[in-house]
C-alpha cells in the first residue's frame, strides 16, 4: 500500500496534502475492464472523460489501435 500525505518539491521540501490518499494497489479498474472485454481498462473507467475529450477535441479514436 502507498500512503500519500505529502507533496514533495524538487528542492526536497514537503507540504502536507489537504486530502490524504491510500492506494491499495488492488487494481479495481480491472473488474469492469474484464467484464466488458474492452481493449483497455481506461475506456471503461474513464468513459465520460474519454467521450468528453474526444468530442471537445473533435478526435475520433482509432479503435483498431486501442
Amino acid at each position: 500500500m502507498i500512503f500519500m500525505q505529502y507533496k514533495t518539491y524538487p528542492d526536497g521540501s514537503r507540504e502536507k496534502l489537504e486530502i490524504k490518499v491510500i492506494d491499495t494497489g488492488i487494481g479495481l479498474e480491472r473488474i469492469p475492464w474484464l467484464m466488458n472485454v474492452n481493449a483497455i481498462s481506461y475506456m471503461i473507467v474513464f468513459k465520460n472523460a474519454f467521450e468528453w475529450l474526444s468530442e471537445r477535441l473533435q478526435v475520433v479514436p482509432d479503435m483498431d489501435i486501442w
